[in-house]
């Protein structure tokens, strides 16, 4: 959105700070809920009832569960200051969740093996954001290139295609009300599937065309959020509710830590794709003329390579995310 209401000239129709200033509205408005939720009791939210009694603080959870039956209107169901309790065994499992304990557990390895392969597909989402931008303005930049965008339309693409993050979410709640774990399971793996198709697509410049262009980057937005998304809450339900919490911090942490390093990966594997060489070839004609011929054989390409595409793979970054998701 900031660059499509950035002129070619350098002038913004809306400064860039506002925009960021517009990124943290939806924060500032979760904080004031969160404020209001704490001094109206209508909107207050309760712990639950359970870690209460676990940690020794009965009468609290007592409350609560009272104030969930007058909002239900099930007052009588549960009286004023009714005493509750949980087995001893219990209380003392409950303080054991931690990772050590889960690292002591059988479970540890299924929790290690589930946030390895969430970093991949968060490496892979976040990475996408980055590259699928760069991606297009290649060829934005070279008018001499086959499938020349304009500024345009290249915003106008990313624009579209930033939108396949809706239809992700609508199909990850529309699967999670389903409650089958088979239909969780398919949909993770269908979805990455679909990724890493769409990433090999991508990097082998299969296609280049507005219209292909554009539908490809849809889904592969698409198809990295619906994988993501649906593999964190798969992986996390595969756990005992002893280790859930545990292990769902480890398998939403960690891949959000080496998703950092999507965007310093990008950058440095986009110089070395065959675009840019052709680019910098064609740059380099031009203040040349000796150069013409060999640069033509450079980007010309008689040798189709692999599989009748071109003889370097154009957009290496995408065929390292479309390796990891699979």
């Amino acid at each position: 959105l900031a660059d499509l209401l950035h002129e070619s000239s350098g002038e913004a129709y809306i400064h860039w700070r506002f925009l960021l200033f517009l990124c943290a509205v939806p924060d500032l408005i979760g904080l004031i809920l969160e404020l209001l939720s704490i001094t109206i009791p209508s909107l207050h939210t309760i712990e639950s009832p359970y870690w209460l009694l676990a940690h020794s603080r009965g009468v609290d959870a007592s409350k609560d569960l009272r104030h969930l039956a007058e909002q239900n209107g099930r007052e009588a169901a549960f009286g004023e200051g009714t005493a509750l309790s949980i087995p001893e065994k219990e209380v003392k499992q409950d303080h054991e969740h931690h990772y050590l304990a889960l690292a002591q557990s059988s479970w540890a390895k299924p929790a290690l093996v589930g946030a390895v392969a969430q970093s991949f597909l968060a490496f892979v989402y976040f990475g996408l954001l980055f590259a699928i931008p760069m991606h297009m303005e290649r060829w934005v930049a070279d008018d001499s290139m086959a499938g020349h965008w304009s500024e345009e339309e290249k915003d106008s693409a990313l624009l579209i295609i930033s939108l396949a993050e809706l239809p992700a979410a609508l199909v990850a709640a529309f699967v999670l009300t389903r409650r089958g774990e088979t239909t969780l399971h398919d949909v993770v793996l269908w979805s990455v599937l679909g990724l890493v198709a769409t990433c090999f697509l991508f990097g082998f410049q299969v296609v280049s065309m507005h219209p292909s262009t554009w539908v490809l980057g849809f889904l592969s937005r698409g198809l990295a959020s619906l994988a993501f998304e649906t593999a964190g809450i798969w992986i996390g339900a595969s756990f005992p509710d002893r280790f859930r919490g545990t292990a769902l911090s480890m398998v939403e942490g960690l891949p959000r830590i080496v998703a950092a390093f999507s965007p310093e990966v990008v950058l440095f594997l986009q110089p070395l794709g065959s675009s840019s060489a052709n680019n910098n070839n064609t740059n380099d004609a031009s203040l040349d003329p000796g150069a013409s011929n060999s640069s033509a054989t450079a980007s010309g390409g008689e040798d189709e390579g692999f599989l009748g595409f071109q003889a370097a793979p154009s957009e290496p970054e995408f065929l390292l995310f479309g390796a990891l998701a699979l």
